[in-house]
């Protein structure tokens, strides 16, 4: 519109949730088709905030909410950015200052939203970067901030703040990367983020600082903390948690804490990962399809003489015993190997897998199937007036 229109806070509201759709990315770059809408957003709300005068009475307290900044710290959140993040908290902080006692007030959801940021913080610009390789002191920054608006500290937002550390250890190498390009002196340490991880954790069980009572950790806490420990290669101390989780904590083991463990060893060092297999099915948890995805994405591209033939056993058997199947995509991720290998005996017994594994989905009728395992669309008919006679080409 004009310099006198301005967006309803309907509108404004829809644009943020879309652009918290839509910024979702699997890389650390995700300043990409939301920041425009996110930064038209924010500037209208800067117009109605300024222009007093051409404003329709009552439509700045309207278009300026506690819903629509809440809506756009989420997307700021899903887009990496950090800064406009804490920017919306300042301003749900003013808005709940400024309203009544019986107003709008911060919750933890929004304190969840901003840790959540902090785990996709992207790398494109400076803070992100300092926040990757350091995000201890923001991290309990934020939960000081919410002991001091009486919101306690409870398992699931410490959760939040322990899966920032994983998120900065998952993005090390671009992270580092970044750095190189800034010339910055000192890179990111995956041992120094666990560290911190760890050292975090033990304060919140305790109690003793951060302004918050001790907090009664979950499953998933345990399996945040056994993941950092497994994805800065302490194997020591997340084996040593995994074993001491009920003793300690009360909390039995589940398939994450076991999966956060083989998602190193499957790709490092079998028989560790095989015996942890047994180990775990006495307990009588079964594997699930991320346990399958596990081992055999990591006999397929791992890095040791277990390779995609004893990943298609080990497929073949779980399913056997345990009716455990691995996601689709994995499995024909192994058959492609298998044919770009030219090993067409297992390509060939991959098939009867596949049939076992999915019987109401026929390799010849499946596009997916076929790709993967490099059959031509006429391989499977006479050889008539196509020529090649089914060679592979």
């Amino acid at each position: 519109g004009g310099a006198e229109a301005f967006p309803s806070r309907e509108v404004l509201s829809a644009l943020a949730r879309w652009a918290n759709t839509v910024s979702g990315s699997t890389t650390r770059a995700r300043f990409g088709a939301a920041q425009p809408l996110l930064a038209a957003v924010e500037g209208a709300l800067l117009r109605a905030g300024n222009n007093n005068e051409a404003t329709p009475p009552g439509l700045h307290a309207t278009v300026a909410s506690p819903g629509l900044r809440l809506s756009l710290l989420s997307a700021h959140a899903s887009a990496g950015d950090v800064v406009q993040c804490f920017n919306s908290l300042g301003e749900l902080k003013r808005l709940a200052g400024d309203s009544s006692p019986a107003g709008p007030k911060l919750t933890r959801g929004v304190y969840a939203e901003l840790l959540r940021s902090l785990g996709k913080a992207s790398v494109n610009g400076p803070a992100g970067v300092d926040l990757c390789r350091d995000p201890s002191k923001v991290v309990s920054g934020v939960l000081v901030d919410m002991g001091r608006q009486g919101l306690r500290l409870d398992a699931p937002l410490l959760n939040a703040a322990l899966q920032v550390f994983v998120d900065s250890i998952l993005a090390v190498d671009l992270v580092n990367e970044r750095i190189r390009s800034l010339e910055r002196e000192q890179g990111a340490d995956r041992s120094h983020l666990a560290a911190q991880a760890h050292e975090l954790f033990r304060t919140a069980v305790r109690g003793t600082a951060l302004g918050h009572s001790a907090v009664k950790p979950t499953a998933q806490t345990l399996n945040i903390l056994i993941r950092a420990y497994t994805l800065s290669d302490d194997l020591d101390r997340a084996r040593s948690l995994l074993s001491q989780m009920e003793a300690l904590y009360g909390v039995a083991p589940t398939h994450g804490s076991y999966n956060a463990l083989f998602s190193w060893l499957a790709r490092r060092d079998w028989r560790a990962a095989e015996a942890l297999l047994v180990e775990m099915t006495n307990t009588g948890l079964a594997p699930d399809r991320q346990t399958m995805d596990h081992f055999l994405a990591g006999y397929t591209l791992g890095r040791q003489e277990r390779g995609p033939e004893h990943a298609l056993s080990l497929a073949q058997h779980c399913f056997n015993q345990y009716k455990a199947k691995p996601s689709k995509k994995v499995f024909l991720d192994l058959v492609a190997v298998l044919n770009k290998a030219e090993n067409f005996f297992e390509v060939k017994r991959a098939k009867a897998v596949y049939q076992q594994l999915w019987p109401e989905d026929n390799p010849k009728d499946s596009p997916a199937w076929r790709s993967a395992a490099g059959e031509d669309q006429d391989q499977d008919q006479d050889d008539g007036g196509g020529g090649g006679g089914g060679e592979r080409t």
